[in-house]
């Protein structure tokens, strides 16, 4: 279960590019209007569109009206509700693996995540069209043995 959050968010054709990354973590640590630096939070969160966002310090969670402002020309935005990771319900189902989340390792966790909330008598997906999200929680240095990842759906309670 998640509480509400809020997320910067950049938008690419693809989460691997480091351009996304890039543009957030120049967001978090000071290139935003304010010069604002704040701490690096996780997880990182992609979703299948291309979408990659960063936790925002909690402090911002409730208002992000208080968070530095984007740079205009950063492509950076401000999202409440997880970016829409928690969609419209604050229950999320997850699948946690370690190692690199490679393209491969993530299809097959996703594939993973999905069997198991179909074969779940009492939890179901909020839409069954959405695929899950990646949740990295490791810095790129992190040897593979001690790394966290996980994907995740919203969920709701069967009727």
């Amino acid at each position: 279960e998640y509480e509400e959050f809020s997320v910067c968010s950049f938008k690419t054709e693809s989460t691997s590019s480091p351009m996304a990354f890039n543009a957030l973590a120049g967001y978090i640590f000071g290139q935003n209007k304010e010069q604002t630096k704040m701490a690096m939070t996780t997880p990182v969160i992609n979703t299948p569109n291309g979408k990659m966002s960063f936790v925002m310090p909690s402090s911002y969670w409730k208002d992000t009206a208080a968070a530095p402002t984007p740079m205009d020309e950063s492509a950076v935005q401000l999202e409440e509700r997880g970016g829409g990771m928690i969609g419209s319900s604050d229950k999320v189902a997850t699948l946690w693996f370690g190692g690199f989340a490679t393209k491969d390792v993530v299809k097959s966790k996703k594939a993973q995540l999905l069997a198991a909330v179909q074969e779940d008598s009492d939890w179901t997906a909020v839409d069954e069209n959405t695929e899950p999200v990646l949740l990295q929680y490791n810095d790129p240095f992190q040897p593979p043995w001690k790394r966290r990842n996980e994907v995740a759906l919203a969920i709701k309670p069967r009727a």
